[in-house]
């Protein structure tokens, strides 16, 4: 949300579920501090930003079921965010791309990987979560 770079210090957003709609705004990537941000089940839209890499103490990270589109970002992105341990971007139905087995095994605090990810069934991911697809 605007003005959500004077909030610093923060350490979990929850957004999720608050119908909040549009692209992301860039200050969102100022919360440095983050552990947690949770977008899921609200209706923003556009491209999931590479700028998600400058976020690099997420531990979870939930933007399922939202409207996101175009292709994920590439394993540069995640290779910067080493402490991620949940990544949830399923039910986003226009989303490309792959999650390679790099970022699979080179991520997070449990045991050296992420210990969940969910991407649904439009994009290729050697070691996710989920239902199976089609």
């Amino acid at each position: 949300p605007p003005g959500a770079g004077v909030m610093v210090n923060i350490d979990e957003l929850r957004l999720g579920g608050t119908k909040m709609s549009g692209p992301l705004p860039d200050e969102l990537f100022l919360l440095g501090t983050l552990t947690e941000l949770n977008l899921r089940n609200a209706q923003f839209d556009g491209l999931i930003s590479n700028s998600f890499g400058i976020l690099d103490k997420l531990l979870l990270l939930d933007l399922s079921f939202n409207n996101f589109s175009g292709p994920i970002p590439p394993d540069t992105v995640w290779s910067d965010i080493t402490n991620l341990e949940r990544l949830y971007v399923n039910g986003n139905a226009d989303l490309t791309g792959e999650i390679s087995i790099t970022t699979c095994l080179e991520r997070g605090t449990f045991n050296g990987e992420i210990k969940t990810i969910n991407v649904g069934c439009q994009i290729s991911c050697p070691c996710c979560d989920g239902p199976a697809c089609p």
